[in-house]
C-alpha cells in the first residue's frame, strides 16, 4: 500500500512580541519565525476503513482526539467529499512542550501529506486556512522558512530567507503551559520588547550580529520567573561566552544563532551543562 513519509520541521522564534489582548480572547502578536531542521516524521498510508487510526511510540503523546494530528485529518475528512481512512505513525524528535511547535508541525504535516495521499488537490491557502482552525502556530508551519507573523499568528509574510546558520537549542526536561504564560504577562509591564523593524532591516541585510541585538521574546519574563532553572541556565551560558541566547515559543527552550558551530559547542562541554539535553541543528 502506498506510503508517505512527511516530515514536520521544528521552529524557532527569532522575536515575540504580544501587542494587546483582542476582544475575541486571543492575543495580537508580532513574530519572526525560522524553520529548523530538528523534525519528527510522520508516515501515512491509506486503510481500507473509513477510520483514522494513530501510532506513536513516545510514552507522553496522546492517542485520544486531544492530539492535534487527530484533529488534523478528521478536519480534513469533513472538508472533504471523499471520507477515506489513513494509518498514521508518528516518529518524535521534537521534545513536547518546548516552544519548538512540535504539536502544531505534525498537525502541518498531516493536513500537507494527507491533501496528497487522499488527492484532494486543495491549494496550501486553503490547508492553511483550515489549519488555523485549530492551531495559530499551524499556518507557519505548512510555509515555512523565514515569516513575520501577526494576528494570532496565522498572518504571515514571507521574509529573505537566513543564510544557513548554526542552531543551539538547550531543552529542558519539563515541559510548560503556553496558556499558562500568556496567562501571567501583565502587559503594561512589558520590558525588552524586539525592535522588529530593526530586525527585519537586518534580517534583509543578513546581519546576524544585528539580529542579535534585536531579537527578544516578551513571554521570556514570565517563564524565568516560573521557572528559575530557565534564568540560571540562561545565565550560565552568557558566563560561558554564548551571545544572543533567548527563549523560543513560550518556553522552555532556549537557543543561541551562530554561522559557526564550533562557536556554539565549545562553551557547552567544560564541564558538560547538568540538567538539560542539549541538541544542534540548523535552520532552514
Amino acid at each position: 500500500m502506498h506510503k508517505i513519509f512527511f516530515p514536520a520541521k521544528a521552529k524557532i522564534n527569532i522575536s515575540l512580541d504580544v501587542l494587546h489582548k483582542r476582544p475575541d480572547g486571543f492575543h495580537q502578536v508580532e513574530m519572526i519565525m525560522q524553520s529548523i531542521a530538528l523534525a519528527d516524521m510522520v508516515i501515512l498510508e491509506e486503510n481500507t476503513s473509513s477510520r483514522v487510526n494513530f501510532y506513536c511510540s513516545h510514552p507522553q503523546v496522546p492517542r485520544d482526539d486531544s492530539n492535534l494530528v487527530i484533529k488534523a485529518a478528521n478536519l480534513l475528512r469533513e472538508n472533504s467529499p471523499r471520507k477515506k481512512g489513513c494509518n498514521i505513525k508518528l516518529e518524535k524528535k521534537i521534545p513536547l512542550g518546548a516552544g519548538l511547535a512540535g504539536g502544531s508541525t505534525d498537525a502541518a504535516a498531516v493536513l500537507l501529506a494527507l491533501n496528497r495521499l487522499w488527492e484532494l488537490n486543495m491549494s496550501l491557502e486553503e490547508l492553511m486556512e483550515l489549519g488555523s482552525k485549530l492551531g495559530s502556530d499551524i499556518p507557519f508551519c505548512m510555509k515555512g522558512g523565514t515569516c513575520l507573523a501577526q494576528g494570532r499568528g496565522e498572518l504571515l509574510e514571507e521574509l529573505p530567507a537566513l543564510p544557513s546558520l548554526w542552531v543551539l537549542l538547550v531543552v529542558f526536561p519539563f515541559s510548560v503551559s503556553t496558556a499558562e504564560i500568556y496567562g501571567g504577562l501583565d502587559l503594561n509591564k512589558i520590558e525588552g520588547r524586539p525592535h522588529t523593524t530593526s530586525l527585519l532591516s537586518a534580517l534583509k541585510d543578513q546581519d546576524i550580529k544585528g539580529m542579535q541585538e534585536h531579537m527578544g521574546n516578551v513571554l521570556e519574563g514570565v517563564t524565568l520567573h516560573k521557572y528559575p532553572q530557565v534564568a540560571r541556565v540562561k545565565e550560565e551560558l552568557y558566563e560561558r561566552g554564548l551571545r544572543g541566547v533567548q527563549m523560543t515559543g513560550s518556553g522552555p527552550t532556549l537557543f543561541c544563532l551562530s554561522s559557526s558551530r564550533e562557536e556554539l559547542e565549545k562553551p557547552l562541554y567544560s564541564p558538560p551543562l547538568e540538567g538539560v539535553k542539549v541538541m544542534i541543528t540548523k535552520t532552514v
